[in-house]
């Protein structure tokens, strides 16, 4: 039987590979580049997020683009990019991807 404890580091590791695959995708420019700080571009992309989640929700139509599941992974990555923010690292060096939790 499959508990909470199991499901929730499962989930840590889906948003951990997320990120390290876009990170691999897009670099650290696309945050750290904001002109009004890292930490404000990730607020932006964040409320982004929250805003067509809402939307979504509110509709009640099905996403075209995105499923609500990938929604809420990207809310988390986002999540977990501010964390590393604050600990100072986001910086650190990108090695590559690390497929122990895949769809």
């Amino acid at each position: 039987m499959k508990t909470f404890n199991q499901a929730a580091k499962y989930k840590g590791i889906l948003i951990s590979n997320t990120i390290i695959k876009k990170q691999l995708d897009y670099g650290k420019s696309n945050i750290l580049a904001c002109p009004a700080g890292a930490e404000m571009g990730l607020i932006v992309r964040l409320f982004d997020k929250l805003n067509r989640l809402a939307n979504l929700y509110k509709s009640g139509k099905p996403p075209t683009n995105e499923s609500l599941r990938d929604t809420w992974l990207d809310i988390c990555g986002y999540g977990m990019i501010g964390m590393m923010l604050c600990d100072g690292e986001f910086e650190l060096p990108l090695i590559g991807g690390d497929d122990h939790a895949t769809e």
